[in-house]
């Protein structure tokens, strides 16, 4: 059956053939005729089954639908030719025969539309050539619209002749013009997609999208080879040892896509719903960029705050929202060449709708798969309007104060030019002293006012800070827990594709169980509210080295008791923020910290032997060391923090914290609960993801 020629054999030969076999099933004719009719059947089974399979991935995909209908096409080829091979009639035979054109006939170029589809070719045209991509779609078709237009005058002629009992020539038989025609679109097409596709994962700089496309292009060449073999070149040498079946054939080809399909995610649609969800409901800001800087996703929340809704903003540059465009690309840049730069945290400006401005805290973070290719950005952005709000507040009342000493100051020179030129007069000196301690004592309340200020921004900023983390630990992370258990509870599929989707899904919910969690121990460790300081600076410095691969060298003594919570959560801090200071600045791979705890005081002492530093020039350019915030935490205790360093002779960092008696009193009941260190150990490791 040359059917890829477009040739039909004389039909009383075939029916002859077949009346024979079908009168001896044992023929050697008839067990052959068979066999072909079962492996075109079992064809069309799998050009339609694999079709199906990927148009579920993803049906509003492109590509997807592209793939299904050479799918149906190649379905159609496969089963036409099953039926030809068991049909009698001559006119049923010639309308089975113009079906297999839609294989043949538009295969080649449904296949250079999927190849170009692929590697973006379409797109690329639309803006450099101003060639449209259905355009292209359609020239790929239309020597297989005069294919078909050709199968479909040779039907009509061949039943005129039926009904006109003129049968018995090869009234299917295409001229040697449309003979050569045929086999250069055959040739030039798929070697084309072949070429396309080559080209497309050599560019690439995936290292997944490079194996797809290494599967894809192989077996394509593979299946046109093998067709052009069995259809073409084998019958022109004289060589006929089988029936031509390139719609079998093709299969190979068919294969490859599956291998690429089930193993390296090609035309998988992802994220999954459930995490969709999860990220459309975040109070923060969400932002997903694709792999070239585009607006990819946003959440719930970033449509409220900038007035936009999702469709509006996809496929939009960052520079529609992002006031600070100009310092961003560079950053990203940067993250996407770079394995080890993977985060970056800084206050931005987010562009509103109506031209408002939303300041933003942002936590860039990188996305790469398991085989380490850049998948995309991922912006979390928290609205910082009501913290800088309160900031201004206080910004004022330091004002105030300023303001308020300087009159004091004002008011003591006052006071003593009035006491020298009222020496003699006791009474009006005794006058002038009252006011001022008065004064001197406003002065100090006001102070005292400051300081508790100071200490309930503090608190509260840590208060929202456990608030959120025990939020994400218990709600978000025990839901994707019990999603995650109850996908690994599904009964096991027979299928490998199948299997392969629910291993990648599990993947993907044990990596977002982890961030979820990462993010909750980032805000505030719930150990701290739950075991105390010591469990907690323990994890810390084992989660510190894992991170940093800087080594912590943490020893302590006296701390058998649990303190009061405001001075264990300074202490926190401080020590969180002084192995900040060491990653980023003291050029280390060791650090020391020594905690020693008496009845009356703590002294923390963090150590390293790094670059060091000019403390009076980092005062004057600017705290960027979180030295002022140390200061605050320890004043606002009523404790001090010292600093001494010189450059090239490392940074020694002590801070001394008075323990209220009362407060220490009170917590000695809470101590006696208090675990053992091998416990301490045990259910700090379980804390961690």
């Amino acid at each position: 059956m040359e059917v890829c020629l477009g040739r039909l054999p004389n039909e009383q030969t075939r029916t002859r053939q077949r009346t024979a076999a079908a009168k001896n099933c044992d023929h050697p004719v008839g067990l052959m005729v068979n066999g072909y009719v079962l492996l075109h059947f079992v064809a069309a089974a799998g050009y339609l089954a694999i079709g199906l399979y990927a148009i579920r991935l993803d049906r509003k995909a492109r590509l997807n639908r592209i793939f299904l209908v050479i799918c149906l096409a190649s379905f159609i080829w496969a089963l036409a030719i099953a039926l030809i091979l068991m049909e009698d009639n001559a006119a049923v035979a010639s309308l089975l025969y113009l079906l297999t054109s839609l294989g043949w006939g538009f295969g080649p170029g449904l296949v250079l539309a999927f190849s170009l589809e692929l590697s973006g070719t379409p797109c690329r045209g639309l803006r450099s050539s101003r060639l449209p991509s259905w355009l292209a779609f359609l020239i790929c078709l239309l020597p297989g619209c005069l294919i078909f237009g050709r199968s479909l005058a040779d039907f009509l002629q061949t039943t005129n002749l039926t009904m006109g009992t003129q049968v018995g020539g090869s009234s299917f038989d295409l001229s040697l013009w449309w003979h050569y025609f045929y086999l250069a679109y055959y040739l030039l097409y798929l070697i084309g997609a072949v070429v396309t596709i080559s080209l497309w994962g050599h560019r690439s700089t995936l290292r997944r999208e490079k194996l797809q496309a290494r599967w894809v292009a192989l077996t394509l060449a593979l299946g046109v080879f093998l067709s052009f073999l069995n259809e073409s070149l084998l019958p022109q040498m004289g060589i006929d040892l089988m029936m031509r079946i390139p719609s079998v054939i093709m299969l190979v080809w068919i294969f490859g896509m599956l291998v690429a399909i089930a193993r390296y995610r090609l035309m998988v649609l992802t994220p999954a719903l459930a995490t969709e969800e999860i990220a459309w409901r975040m109070m923060d800001m969400l932002v997903l960029l694709d792999t070239q800087g585009r607006i990819a996703k946003v959440n719930r929340r970033t449509e409220e705050l900038l007035g936009c809704r999702e469709a509006e903003l996809l496929g939009q540059p960052l520079a529609l929202i992002l006031k600070e465009s100009h310092l961003v690309p560079q950053e990203l840049r940067q993250m996407r060449h770079s394995a080890g730069q993977n985060h970056i945290q800084q206050r931005l400006t987010f562009l509103s709708r109506g031209g408002g401005e939303i300041p933003v805290e942002v936590a860039i973070t990188g996305l790469r798969d398991r085989a380490g290719d850049y998948m995309g950005i991922v912006m979390v952005a928290q609205d910082l309007r009501m913290t800088l709000q309160l900031e201004h507040e206080i910004a004022e009342r330091r004002q105030a104060e300023e303001a308020l000493r300087r009159s004091a100051d004002q008011l003591e020179q006052r006071v003593e030019e009035r006491t020298n030129e009222l020496n003699l007069a006791n009474s009006a000196l005794q006058v002038e002293i009252n006011l001022r301690k008065e004064l001197e004592e406003d002065l100090r309340q006001n102070s005292l006012r400051l300081q508790n200020l100071s200490h309930r921004l503090v608190e509260a900023q840590e208060s929202e800070r456990r608030s959120l983390a025990r939020e994400l630990h218990d709600d978000f992370g025990q839901t994707l827990t019990a999603l995650k258990l109850m996908i690994d509870q599904l009964p096991s599929s027979s299928s490998s594709a199948d299997q392969g989707v629910m291993d990648q899904i599990q993947g993907l919910m044990k990596e977002l169980l982890a961030r979820v969690r990462n993010i909750s121990l980032d805000l505030r460790p719930m150990m701290l509210d739950d075991l105390g300081l010591l469990p907690a600076l323990t994890w810390l410095c084992k989660r510190y080295t894992e991170r940093t691969r800087i080594s912590v060298d943490f020893s302590q003594r006296g701390l058998e008791e649990r303190l009061p919570s405001d001075l264990e959560t300074a202490l926190f801090r401080i020590v969180q923020e002084a192995l900040t200071n060491v990653a980023r600045h003291a050029e280390v791979r060791n650090a020391r910290i020594g905690l020693v705890v008496s009845s009356k005081r703590v002294i923390l002492e963090v150590i390293d032997q790094g670059v060091g530093f000019d403390l009076q020039r980092v005062a004057a350019e600017g705290d960027r060391t979180g030295l002022s915030s140390m200061r605050e935490r320890a004043a606002a205790l009523r404790g001090s923090l010292e600093v001494r360093t010189q450059l090239g002779q490392g940074t020694h960092l002590k801070v001394s914290l008075p323990i209220p008696g009362s407060d220490r009193n009170r917590h000695v009941s809470r101590s006696r609960n208090h675990p053992s260190t091998k416990s301490q150990e045990a259910l700090t490791n379980r804390q961690q993801p």
